[in-house]
Order: C-alpha cells, then sequence, then structure tokens
C-alpha cells in the first residue's frame, strides 16, 4: 500500500485518475457444500436426527477447518 501511495504521489497524477485507481478490499466469501449421507430410518425425520447427531459429534473438527454447520434436509430418493 505504502509503495502505491508513493507512486500515486511522486508522479503526475490528475485527481480523477487516482480516484480511479483500483484499491483491493477484504471480502468475505461464503461457500454451502452438499453431501449426502445414507442412513436406515423410519421417516424422513428420524434420517435427518440421525444426521445431525452424526454431524453434531465431529462438529468441533469441522468448526476447526473453518466449517460451519447450517442446516439439514431429508431428500427422496
Amino acid at each position: 500500500m505504502l509503495a502505491l501511495f508513493e507512486k500515486l504521489t511522486s508522479s503526475n497524477y490528475t485527481e480523477d485518475e487516482f480516484l480511479d485507481t483500483p484499491v483491493k478490499h477484504e471480502v468475505e466469501v461464503e461457500i454451502v457444500f452438499t453431501k449426502k449421507y445414507n442412513v436406515s430410518a423410519f421417516s424422513k425425520k428420524e434420517a435427518k436426527l440421525k444426521v445431525e447427531e452424526k454431524i453434531m459429534k465431529q462438529h468441533k473438527t469441522y468448526r476447526r477447518q473453518g466449517l460451519n454447520f447450517v442446516s439439514c434436509s431429508a431428500i427422496d430418493s
């Protein structure tokens, strides 16, 4: 950043050129992954609970990797 400042202040940039100079920003990007689990259950609700329990047992491991459990939904196969 200092090098950019020195370059801009030491050269003959106009104010418009200075304002048009691109500046990098820190940007947070959220990515959503889908993972399918096969479980034996009598209903979608029971299957969902089984998978949520399995995920919660590994929750600390996921958090250390920067992953955050958001939701779980049962689908027909």
